[in-house]
């Protein structure tokens, strides 16, 4: 039973189990039962009501007390015991009309307890009652599950946009190929970074990489192999940058490194160790035959010059350039002229 609206005018129409060992109860409560068009069932002992009420759960039992072989208590007992019938109201209807056995029938999980002889309306008025209450615990118990299957939507609908908004704010911010950072963001951090410095002026340097004979690579291996390349230099960027560097793909074969509160000379320390653990990486591969070996530019940052990130890559720049102009694969840092 689980009607949509439950009104306190209206007759609750339920399935109720009778459970009575004696057939003039049985007639009795059946036929007041069946005045009220409640539909019904009879058990007349223990035993048949549990077999009828695990088959077909009721919407209420009415359950006497002393009965041969298993007693009502008994009977409430393993109903409670069962998932399939614990949420059953049980009302008892009995003779004994002592306070402990009241008690007791509620210690077992009787919702209520009518004592013998018991009158019609009385009876009545207890059936609607609960069978009313079961309905609204059964929508409430539905509405719940309604509730929570509410929740898991919208909570996997949030998961879905978190993850959507992840990609998104990945494709903004990455290059795809390398996954560092692209051009455009590692700016967005850089300057971030340069007005910190400034303000606390603090020390950090910037590192310009570039690939020499990559051209070379491309045209005589192909821009696949050219693509690979580019990869194990960015992973080898990442393996042995710190958390607190900030560092991407500057463009075509260029990486850049923002390496905060760190002075020039041990910019250079970290330039040189880049110079040479990635050429020795990339003589693993066996897609290629020439060495790839790297020129470095690095530039200091300077609090009395520097306005603007733009003049500290102007001087690292400068200084990759001169790195090249020296024959390439070496570390130049950028000198006052």
């Amino acid at each position: 039973m689980n009607p949509s609206i439950v009104d306190a005018e209206t007759p609750i129409i339920g399935d109720i189990l009778i459970v009575d060992d004696t057939p003039a109860n049985l007639r009795l409560l059946s036929g007041m039962l069946d005045e009220q068009s409640y539909k019904f069932r009879m058990a007349p002992n223990g035993e048949l009501a549990l077999k009828s009420a695990q088959a077909i759960p009721p919407d209420l039992i009415l359950l006497d007390i002393k009965m041969p072989g298993m007693n009502g208590y008994e009977v409430c007992e393993q109903l409670k015991a069962d998932p399939r019938t614990r949420d059953i109201p049980v009302i008892f209807i009995s003779a004994l009309d002592q306070t402990d056995d009241k008690v007791k029938a509620f210690t077992f999980g009787g919702v209520d307890y009518i004592t013998k002889p018991f009158q019609v309306e009385e009876v009545l008025a207890r059936v609607e009652t609960h069978l009313a209450l079961s309905a609204l615990q059964h929508q409430l118990a539905a509405a719940n599950v309604e509730l929570q299957e509410s929740n898991d939507r919208l909570k996997s609908e949030i998961e879905k946009r978190i993850q959507a908004e992840a990609k998104l704010q990945k494709l903004a911010t990455t290059d795809p190929l390398t996954e560092l950072y692209n051009r455009r963001h590692f700016f967005d951090l850089a300057e971030k970074e340069f007005a910190r410095a400034l303000r606390y002026q603090r020390h950090f340097s910037l590192i310009l990489i570039d690939l020499d004979n990559f051209k070379t690579v491309n045209d005589k291996h192909g821009h696949l192999c050219g693509d690979r390349v580019l990869q194990e230099v960015a992973m080898c960027i990442n393996q042995n940058s710190r958390d607190v560097d900030i560092y991407g793909r500057y463009g075509g074969d260029e990486f850049v490194v923002l390496v905060p509160e760190t002075p020039q000379p041990y910019a250079r320390i970290f330039a040189e160790r880049l110079r040479q653990i990635i050429p020795a990486q990339l003589e693993k591969m066996e897609e290629i035959s020439d060495p790839v070996t790297l020129s470095i530019g690095i530039a200091n940052f300077r609090g009395e010059v520097d306005k603007t990130i733009d003049t500290l890559i102007e001087r690292a720049d400068q200084a990759l350039y001169a790195a090249k102009e020296a024959g390439q694969n070496c570390v130049k840092v950028w000198e006052r002229k």
